[in-house]
């Protein structure tokens, strides 16, 4: 009896396990979603992705031209994330309930990963879209192939673990789209 249990359980366990992962998904059925190369940026506390050249994923239009944000524009982007953060959200149409300002925003957003990817908008203003993810703990799982794909995830998990953002470089203004 005992012996049947074990390989009851192990069973359970092999079924239960995805045939692919999320990387293996996309290679196999939808590799053009996929960056062939990503650049790592590492910061205090947190992590970031910057997405090369002509990478468009699930989030840019193929129509857009996207380019590869230098080092030196992400920090520029982390400063207006960091300083606008509040009033953005403050203002946010589709905040539901009332919003409470962060206190200390830095520290706040330290627990987000990023990726970054840079793409000129239709009034050829250089901009920056920045998708933030809460990948520690249970997060690892939902964001498998964070270096090599950007897309938005649906779902209660999501909406608690991933922020999106636009940075018009040229005004310097963070916008929620």
């Amino acid at each position: 009896m005992h012996t049947h249990k074990i390989i009851l359980a192990v069973l359970l366990a092999t079924l239960s396990r995805p045939v692919f992962s999320q990387c293996e998904l996309f290679e196999n059925f939808n590799k053009d979603v996929l960056a062939d190369t990503t650049f790592l940026i590492e910061f205090k506390g947190y992590v970031g992705y910057i997405f090369p050249e002509n990478y468009h994923g699930y989030m840019i239009e193929k129509s857009k031209k996207t380019f590869t944000l230098t080092e030196s524009q992400v920090k520029s982007i982390e400063v207006i994330l960091k300083n606008q953060y509040n009033n953005v959200n403050q203002n946010n149409p589709r905040q539901i309930g009332t919003y409470r300002p962060k206190n200390n925003v830095n520290r706040y957003l330290k627990k987000y990963d990023r990726q970054y990817l840079g793409f000129i908008n239709d009034k050829m203003e250089s901009c920056a879209m920045i998708l933030l993810a809460n990948r520690k703990g249970r997060g690892k799982s939902h964001f498998e192939c964070f270096e090599r794909v950007m897309s938005l995830g649906f779902g209660e998990f999501y909406e608690k673990h991933q922020k999106l953002y636009i940075v018009n470089l040229e005004k310097e203004k963070l916008i929620i789209p």
